[in-house]
């Protein structure tokens, strides 16, 4: 919602129409007296190159699209940064520049359920982040939540979006501005998570999806990387924790990864070596190293087809993602050594099941989580633990 209300504003400021179309895993309902189409997900996401993932714009003028799709939330900033950018180029007819993907599988498995949960907290839709093996977070009506897989308690946490863990399990992060919470603060009192003050927020980092990984660890100190979509880019930052005194120190200003790529949906691995995104300018996935520095931009994998947001594993070897194949939904672990593809779980979109992109536990095994949604529109969601 918050998405459409930036486009909408600053479309006509610049002298666009709108067209809304409808998310139809998270529709929304209630925009004025306006109706929303659902969008036709079949000739829409092979047109326009569209990945799983809302909200997301495609800019027409002429008659012709001006570039490919460009997906998730923008700031209104970012809104009208790239709508400018685009109407410069609509001059022309736009064509992807299509790569070689050599996407090769060597060995295909299916994967084995070991836990199934069900979610109390209706309408969870397109995210979740696991925390440790038992306790996952999640958002829903601007609240973010945690929830035990195995006790069924679950309590509001700080922010309304959005809460990443560290792959240490030390800190919740928040975006917009970025803000670390101590775990260990947050066990202390569950009830009063929400009043918590942030150990460390940086106001030079306002910009939402954030990922994070440990790029260094010493006795003293531990070193996150922390990535986030910027406009059309992606940008990083380096923090120093030091063990002794909790504290958190930035390095660095904020740096932009792969400099004049166009990036959107990045994910951070969890050693904040690799970046995964989705490529605007030929709207497939890839997978890129940008090492210790963070001034690389080496091609590790182009899938060569468009996914939802890519998790990586704890190790770095594998990759989870969402993709569609007709009217199924499915969902896969990629391993990019042994170039192994394991099929997680399918479902049908037209019987209103989705799943929300994978992540890995720390013991190894993927969760995945299953959205059906009921007659009514209301969302139910279920978590499954999958071994490889």
């Amino acid at each position: 919602m918050f998405g459409l209300k930036n486009i909408r504003e600053v479309a006509k400021v610049m002298g666009y129409d709108v067209q809304p179309l409808n998310d139809p895993v998270e529709p929304v309902r209630n925009w004025g007296d306006q109706f929303i189409p659902v969008v036709v997900p079949a000739s829409y996401t092979s047109a326009a190159g569209v990945p799983l993932h809302f909200p997301i714009i495609l800019i027409y003028k002429n008659g012709h699209s001006c570039g490919p799709a460009i997906p998730g939330y923008k700031s209104l900033k970012g809104y009208q940064q790239i709508i400018s950018l685009y109407d410069q180029q609509c001059g022309k007819l736009w064509e992807t520049g299509k790569t070689p993907s050599h996407f090769v599988i060597n060995y295909f498995h299916t994967a084995n359920m070991v836990r199934e949960t069900s979610i109390p907290r209706e309408n969870i839709a397109y995210y979740f982040k696991p925390i440790d093996n038992d306790w996952v977070t999640y958002h829903t009506y601007n609240q973010v939540y945690f929830f035990n897989r195995k006790t069924g308690i679950e309590f509001m946490a700080p922010g309304q979006f959005d809460g990443v863990g560290t792959p240490d399990a030390q800190f919740l992060t928040i975006p917009a501005p970025l803000r670390f919470f101590s775990l260990a603060k947050i066990w202390v009192d569950p009830n009063n998570a929400t009043n918590l003050q942030p150990d460390f927020s940086d106001q030079n980092m306002q910009d939402e999806y954030q990922s994070i990984g440990i790029v260094d660890d010493s006795q003293s100190t531990r070193t996150y990387r922390v990535a986030t979509a910027w406009i059309t880019a992606v940008a990083f930052r380096n923090y120093s924790f030091d063990k002794v005194t909790g504290d958190i120190t930035p390095g660095n200003q904020p740096k932009t990864v792969c400099k004049g790529a166009s990036i959107s949906l990045p994910m951070l691995s969890k050693n904040g070596l690799m970046l995964a995104g989705h490529s605007n300018a030929d709207t497939f996935t890839k997978i890129v190293s940008i090492g210790v520095t963070g001034a690389e931009c080496t091609l590790v994998q182009n899938l060569g087809f468009s996914t939802s947001k890519v998790a990586f594993s704890h190790d770095g070897n594998q990759i989870g993602f969402v993709t569609k194949d007709g009217d199924a939904i499915k969902a896969y672990v990629y391993n990019l050594k042994t170039k192994s593809l394991t099929l997680l779980m399918s479902v049908s979109e037209s019987k209103k099941e989705y799943i929300v992109f994978p992540d890995f536990l720390p013991n190894g095994n993927v969760l995945v989580m299953r959205v059906q949604r009921s007659l009514n529109g209301v969302a139910h969601s279920t978590l499954f633990e999958m071994q490889l």
